[in-house]
């Protein structure tokens, strides 16, 4: 006859030895997921690497490692958006370049580059590079902008949206900007 003691570290028994297994298969389980989440994690960041690769003229931006990553809210005019970066909302203004504004006699070509501005922008993540500075004086981000593989500040001065414009100290670009010719 099995007395109630016995019983019990019997039971303990049974119940350690099904932990053990349980753990050593979890260890073993943990393994295999580590291996696939590390290779998850190094995927993204290869392609990082190369998210840039291909895109013309963008050797001038100072550090292309160094970017935000935003998310699109609203197209102001020609050379500014609205986005939001890191949880923030925040108005950009693009380095070197300049579009008609609405309140002048060049109000039709404002629209045009605003439409035009849209268009390269929705629907894509964006990519903000700072130069020198990091806000102008009415506190708007100043940035070079990659959406889709395209340097949004350069298509617009070669579709001839905007034109080259100076902004000291943040020229980084300009004379990318400057030779760019406007595609008919």
């Amino acid at each position: 006859m099995v007395t109630p003691k016995q019983r019990r570290k019997a039971i303990f028994a049974v119940s350690l030895c099904i932990q053990i297994i349980l753990m050593t298969s979890c260890v073993l389980f943990w393994d295999e997921s580590n291996e696939a989440l590390t290779a998850s994690i190094k995927t993204p960041i290869s392609e990082e690497d190369n998210l840039f690769d291909g895109i013309a003229d963008i050797d001038c931006i100072p550090n292309l490692s160094d970017y935000e990553v935003a998310t699109l809210i609203d197209v102001i005019d020609g050379d500014s958006i609205k986005v939001i970066v890191d949880g923030s909302e925040m108005q950009v203004r693009y380095i070197g370049i300049n579009t008609p504004e609405y309140d002048s006699p060049q109000r039709d070509e404002a629209i045009k580059a605003t439409i035009a501005n849209r268009k390269l922008l929705m629907g894509n993540k964006l990519y903000l590079f700072k130069d020198i500075s990091n806000t102008d004086k009415y506190d708007r981000l100043l940035r070079y902008v990659i959406a889709d593989g395209k340097f949004i500040n350069l298509e617009l001065v070669q579709a001839g949206y905007a034109e080259s414009k100076w902004y000291r100290p943040d020229i980084s670009c300009q004379t990318v900007f400057d030779s760019a010719i406007p595609n008919p």
